[in-house]
């Protein structure tokens, strides 16, 4: 999923909890985005980023305040980016700039001009006041209501402020979109990147997809890469700091196919329904990786799996990382890649150190999920038992209690534990 508000530029509360997790040893996969756009010419064009906002006066006639940004990184003058819409096709532009969430002294708005039909005319605006939402964000919704491709400009209007932060934009749901003016990354502005917020998240496995019958392509639409920050993860009400240095996140990690069969999509392809887009192909990725977790009876690091799966995965075709991260995931070698560890175990539940009964209960588990176990009371043989095991007519005196876990043909370290029957 793609929240639109996430930030671009830090960490926003979906990353963070992306970090939680992680932390806890629990590996999180998430789509890349559907957000790459492919222009007539072959070339990317789902973002636009210039390195700073460039203040020019506005075109006349619209009222708009202040100054507005300059297109043009070489030092002519260019007041819009022309984005050409085919006909009954939307798209929605993500502006976002770069002052950390809370600590916004900037107010820029997004417009769109029918340069086609109504050149004098603003047909689509985004006008969020964000001084009060403290959001560096604006999202414009631009459909093209016509049967022929037509021609929009895009103008971003500085209303307040006077600071001039780095901003980009992201075309969501743009496939309607064939060209843009700017439409090559050039003296510093750059084209293309559309990964951003938890979907590029640094620990977090971002996924692109691969179509289920080519694996020498990506996906038109499977979001490109870096990710870019230059603050601290946002946090509380206070503005985070900027970065000593930019982080630049080589995204997506992986990619894995698309297009598996279901019962509920528009069929795609005779009577057979498929589920297309990156949100199919990172449930893939992560079902390999509880394919490999199984394998090695849990004990896998969430280093060690992504490892695994990085380090055996396929190229893809001629794409390179900022589509295909490091490749196809290749399930058979990922599972191979770390041998079976024995399985450990924990006891959960144990006598006093010191009792007077002639019995004794303990409860264990592993974390091999499928595990069976044996036990043992003293010098006694270890025998098979269930994760609850009593001990019976015990005499008075010291005792000792074993158990071992049993999975994928290695038994494990024993978990051991002693106590006293006392008179």
């Amino acid at each position: 999923v793609t929240f639109f508000d996430e930030p671009m530029y830090q960490d926003g509360p979906i990353s963070n909890a992306v970090n939680e997790v992680v932390g806890a040893g629990v590996p999180y996969f998430s789509s890349a985005a559907n957000s790459n756009v492919i222009s007539s010419l072959g070339r990317s064009i789902g973002s636009y980023e210039a390195a700073s906002y460039r203040p020019i006066a506005c075109p006349a006639g619209f009222g708009f305040l202040g100054t507005c940004h300059n297109f043009d990184a070489g030092g002519g003058s260019d007041v819009a980016d022309s984005i050409l819409l085919s006909g009954g096709r939307s798209t929605r532009l993500d502006l976002q700039w770069a002052q950390p969430r809370n600590g916004v002294t900037t107010d820029l708005d997004l417009y769109a001009v029918d340069v086609t039909a109504n050149p004098d005319t603003i047909v689509a605006a985004s006008v969020e006041d964000n001084f009060t939402s403290q959001k560096p964000f604006e999202l414009l919704n631009l459909q093209n209501p016509t049967g022929a491709p037509r021609e929009y400009a895009i103008v971003v209007n500085r209303v307040a402020g006077t600071a001039s932060p780095r901003l980009k934009w992201v075309m969501l749901g743009g496939g309607g979109v064939t060209d843009a003016e700017w439409d090559a990354s050039t003296n510093g502005d750059i084209v293309g990147p559309t990964i951003f917020g938890h979907n590029g998240a640094a620990n977090a496995v971002s996924t692109a997809a691969v179509p289920f019958d080519d694996a020498s392509s990506v996906e038109r639409f499977s979001a490109r890469g870096p990710v870019t920050l230059l603050f601290g993860p946002v946090g509380g009400s206070a503005p985070a700091a900027p970065l000593a240095a930019p982080q630049v996140l080589s995204k997506p990690d992986i990619a894995a196919t698309d297009g598996g069969r279901t019962t509920f999509f528009t069929p795609s392809s005779g009577s057979v329904f498929r589920f297309f887009g990156t949100s199919a192909a990172a449930p893939h990725a992560a079902a390999v990786a509880a394919l490999q977790l199984d394998a090695a009876n849990g004990a896998l690091t969430v280093d060690q799996l992504r490892a695994a799966q990085t380090s055996t995965a396929s190229p893809v075709g001629s794409f390179g990382a900022d589509a295909a991260g490091a490749g196809l995931i290749n399930a058979a070698a990922a599972v191979g890649a770390n041998p079976p560890q024995p399985p450990l175990t924990t006891i959960t539940k144990r006598p006093k150190n010191k009792t007077t009964k002639r019995k004794a209960t303990y409860r264990f588990t592993s974390n091999a999920p499928e595990a069976t176990f044996k036990c043992k009371v003293d010098k006694r043989r270890y025998r098979p038992c269930d994760s609850t095991a009593k001990v019976k007519r015990l005499d008075f005196g010291k005792h000792k209690f074993s158990v071992k876990a049993v999975a994928n043909g290695l038994t494990g370290p024993a978990a051991k534990d002693k106590f006293k029957r006392r008179r």
